[in-house]
C-alpha cells in the first residue's frame, strides 16, 4: 500500500519533501480494496499499478511517504480493513507490532547487512513482473536491496 501511494505521488509530481503535500494526496486518492484470487489487492482510480510499485524510483521514494503520520494513519485503517476478506498473510515492517498487535501468529525474519540482500533477493525477484522492460541484472537488483536494508538497520 505504501508503494501504491509512493507511486501515485510520483504520477501526480509531489514533492516528497512536502508532508502535507503526500498528507494531502493521501486523503483525497480515490482507491479500492479488491479480493482476485484470493490476493488482495490496491487499486488507484480503478487502476492496479502492479509493475509500476516494484520499480527502482518507487521504491526509492517509499520512506518519504511512510514517514508521514497522516499517511500510516490511513494505511494502518486501510491494512486492517483488509481483514473484510478473510485470514490474511501480510508482510511489512510494522504488521505485526502496529497493525495487528494482538495476531495469534506473527513471523519476522532479520538478517544482518551482510546477509540481507541475498535473503531478500529471491523474494524481489518473485515480486516482479517479468518482462524485457523490467529485467534487471541480479547485480544491480542486489545493490537496491542492500541500500533498502542499510537504511532500515
Amino acid at each position: 500500500m505504501y508503494r501504491s501511494l509512493a507511486w501515485y505521488c510520483l504520477k501526480k509530481g509531489v514533492v516528497f519533501d512536502n508532508e502535507k503535500a503526500i498528507a494531502s494526496l493521501c486523503r483525497r486518492w480515490k482507491t479500492e480494496l479488491r479480493n482476485e484470487n484470493g490476493h488482495v489487492r490496491l487499486y488507484v482510480d480503478g487502476y492496479y499499478p502492479g509493475k509500476e510499485i516494484r520499480t527502482a524510483e518507487t521504491s526509492a521514494a517509499v520512506p518519504s511517504v511512510a514517514a508521514v503520520p497522516g499517511v500510516r494513519k490511513w494505511m494502518k485503517a486501510r491494512q486492517r480493513d483488509c481483514t473484510r476478506f478473510g485470514n490474511l498473510v501480510m508482510e511489512g515492517r510494522d504488521i505485526g507490532s502496529n497493525v495487528f498487535p494482538d495476531t495469534e501468529y506473527k513471523f519476522y525474519l532479520d538478517a544482518s547487512l551482510r546477509a540481507g540482500p541475498s535473503a531478500v533477493l529471491p523474494m524481489a525477484w518473485t515480486k516482479t513482473w517479468p518482462s524485457e522492460t523490467n529485467v534487471i541484472a541480479s547485480g544491480r537488483r542486489a545493490a537496491d536491496v542492500f541500500a533498502r536494508c542499510a537504511r532500515h538497520q
